[in-house]
């Protein structure tokens, strides 16, 4: 009994995913939920964001993070198609962001952790 209940001590935690998920401010705000230990996730746009969308043809919605690195302090995300997606850098210390959407656009800002609305006190 005390081997079945070690071996189910030590395989629990392995079962276990640790998962990031992010909300994140922005001029184009978005949210983050990926799997660190799969590199498997989800960045969603709100559907408001039609100018992006219009300059892209890459938002609004659910793009697929096909790419997860972890460099020094930051994670490095790829999402999106390749060669038409983007390229998000969130620093793990102050959750930082740069987005660059192409080459001659980006976004910058902050996430907090979990997943929230955005705040509506700053809407027009």
């Amino acid at each position: 009994m005390k081997k079945l209940f070690l071996t189910f001590l030590l395989v629990s935690p392995l079962a276990k995913s640790e998962m990031l998920e992010l909300t994140c401010e922005s001029a184009f705000p978005f949210w983050v939920s990926v799997d660190l230990d799969t590199k498997e996730g989800t960045i969603t746009f709100p559907e408001n964001t039609k100018e992006l969308e219009r300059l892209l043809a890459l938002y609004p919605g659910i793009k697929k993070i096909w790419s997860l690195q972890t460099k020094s302090d930051y994670y490095v995300l790829r999402y999106g198609s390749k060669g038409r997606g983007g390229i998000l850098f969130i620093n793990r210390k102050n959750l930082y962001f740069l987005n660059r959407i192409t080459y001659d656009v980006e976004t910058s800002g902050t996430c907090a952790q979990g997943i929230h609305d955005f705040p509506t006190e700053y809407q027009i």
